[in-house]
């Protein structure tokens, strides 16, 4: 609930499990609450991670590269899109 997004909920649960699959059984006093803050913790850590980094969509990038009257600037940016989709 509190990511707004039901696919990145999904994959913060599915990861937590997967953490309490590799973790030895015998350390673990309270499950549910390990669970819990196994999941917080993931979720803490993929909200600095999306914060840190600035999702441009490649749709922005080659409105810039039209609008654009710098020869220069125009094939700069081209070479960035082209690099992009080719790394995507």
């Amino acid at each position: 609930h509190s990511l707004g997004n039901p696919e990145d909920a999904a994959d913060i649960a599915h990861d937590a499990i997967v953490r309490i699959l590799q973790t030895n059984p015998s350390t673990i006093h309270n499950l549910r609450a390990y669970l819990h803050q196994t999941a917080r913790n993931l979720a803490t850590d993929a909200f600095r991670h999306n914060s840190i980094h600035e999702i441009v969509p490649l749709e922005y990038l080659e409105e810039r590269i039209t609008s654009n009257d710098y020869l220069d600037t125009t094939v700069r940016t081209g070479e960035i899109v082209a690099a992009l989709e080719l790394a995507l």
